[in-house]
């Protein structure tokens, strides 16, 4: 059976991915972000005698990439990543390559995909861009070009983690590559468990533990939650307790629900003895006074499963100076793992398919998402960029982690962010970034459609059905829905 290689044999049996749906409760508040100041090493990688975490011989990274044009040529990209961050690699970028002119299209996340659309209608798709959410959309529509030439001749390759080497690829095309990673993460508010009179657990706590800590921070009589979760337990449960390589099990070909049914199984538990904080309405006014209040803006939750980029909001007077104090953690580790996957939000960018300037596009691609230089650009970005009011973008700390593991990249972005033991271990543990099923499996975001259309989340939600009574029938139609949607699109692309 023809499938997406996504990850080498070597690493089949232990990485993972994940999507984000039905993951979140309300919306959050999200922060301004940027930090502190370092600079790194202004050369280049040499390739490294020995990749990390994958197979040299399936890697098989050459040392040298074809040269650039010395034309004067322009390349147009497009995000919606911070506009401030995005004019500044561009810029460096052109500073790098004074014959290439970047022109940078901004759109906000609102509307994004409609206005690929319609560039791509009348001939104007960019060289280089990001999608959003969905690879099934650019490869329905063979928006992406195949750059595989110039990946597996790229020495910056051999430091991509093992978790992500392969995210992107439709047979032995290339067509996609990380270009953000926003890891997930915990917080505790210390001053919750100093109130209650317990002790914080330790930073490299397991997945029981973390529960066992939610249970036991859920204090009705003093009006403390145990947990308020942005994302749900069975996003990313699997991931961390079944060392999968993909969400709900994923293997490479097929899926394992039963990780799935365990997490279903506990979200129903945390609900109905109150552990988790209550939704928007009645319960929630009775519980903090305003019926829609972000729950934790309360100073009555424990613990806030979140992402990296709230540490900024959380570190604002609103909560400061009410006696919040938001400590990060790292997403724990499953109780048997063998690997220390962890979900993230992934960003994923391409470049055309009817690019006239291949290989500068690839630069350009490699340059606003995982390359080395890039990043050294983004770093002095993170470090030194405000916005019109002249206020810092990242004040605590980056929106996302370098996503090559180079060593000169990680001492200068640890620099970037308090030197804390919290903070340290949470870098520590965010090294195998795994990213969400839909951004990179073709036919995932159909099945998850599906199982609204069924209803089955909501059944799962309401309780109705015991979910280990349905995973097999919901493990069918995800197989069924990923592997027709690959082998469509391997044809389509001629695999």
């Amino acid at each position: 059976m023809k499938r997406i290689k996504f990850l080498s044999i070597f690493a089949v049996l232990f990485l993972g991915v994940l999507l984000l749906t039905a993951c979140g409760d309300d919306a959050e508040p999200q922060a301004n972000n940027d930090a502190p100041a370092t600079t790194a090493a202004a050369d280049a990688p040499d390739a490294p005698d020995a990749t990390i975490g994958i197979d040299n011989e399936l890697l098989q990274v050459e040392t040298a990439l074809p040269p650039m044009t010395t034309e004067e040529i322009t390349l147009t990209f497009m995000s919606w990543e911070n506009y401030y961050l995005q004019q500044h690699l561009a810029q460096r970028f052109m500073e790098r390559h004074p014959n290439i002119t970047v022109e940078v299209l901004y759109h906000p996340l609102y509307g994004f995909n409609e206005t690929l659309f319609n560039l791509a209608g009348a001939g104007n798709l960019p060289d280089v861009f990001w999608y959003l959410g969905n690879i099934t959309v650019p490869l329905e529509n063979q928006w992406l070009g195949d750059f595989s030439e110039f990946f597996n001749a790229d020495p910056d390759s051999a430091y991509m983690p093992a978790s992500l080497y392969y995210a992107g690829t439709l047979g032995n095309l290339r067509v996609a590559a990380p270009s953000k990673v926003l890891p997930f993460a915990f917080y505790l508010d210390r001053s919750v468990f100093e109130r209650a009179n317990v002790p914080m657990p330790p930073l490299d706590w397991t997945w029981s533990q973390m529960l066992d800590t939610a249970r036991e921070m859920t204090i009705p009589e003093q009006q403390i939650f145990g947990m308020y979760k942005f994302t749900q337990f069975h996003t990313t449960g699997p991931i961390v307790n079944q060392d999968a390589i993909g969400e709900f099990g994923w293997n490479g070909e097929t899926f394992d629900f039963s990780g799935f049914a365990d997490a279903i199984e506990l979200e129903q538990e945390f609900r109905r003895t109150g552990v988790f904080a209550p939704p928007v309405g009645d319960a929630r006014e009775a519980a903090f006074g305003i019926y829609n209040i972000w729950p934790a803006s309360t100073g009555q939750i424990a613990m806030q499963k979140d992402a990296i980029w709230t540490a900024n909001y959380f570190s604002t007077d609103a909560f400061t100076d009410r006696g919040i104090e938001w400590v990060i953690y790292p997403m724990p580790r499953g109780d048997n793992a063998v690997t220390d996957n962890k979900p993230a939000f992934i960003d994923f960018g391409g470049m055309s398919s009817v690019t006239e300037h291949p290989r500068e596009a690839y630069e350009l691609l490699k340059w606003m998402g995982w390359g080395f230089e890039g990043w050294q650009a983004r770093i002095e970005g993170y470090a030194m960029l405000t916005n019109s009011l002249g206020e810092m973008l990242f004040p605590v700390t980056p929106d996302a982690i370098p996503i090559l593991q180079h060593p000169e990249l990680w001492e200068a972005y640890r620099a970037l962010v308090p030197n804390t033991p919290e903070w340290n271990s949470f870098l520590d543990s965010v090294q195998s970034p795994v990213p969400l099923g839909a951004s990179y499996i073709p036919g995932f975001e159909a099945f998850i459609n599906w199982m609204h259309e069924q209803d089955i989340f909501g059944q799962l939600y309401r309780a109705e059905v015991r979910p280990h009574d349905i995973q097999d029938h919901i493990t069918e139609n995800a197989n069924r829905f990923v592997q027709e949607e690959i082998e469509r699109m391997l044809q389509r692309y001629g695999q």
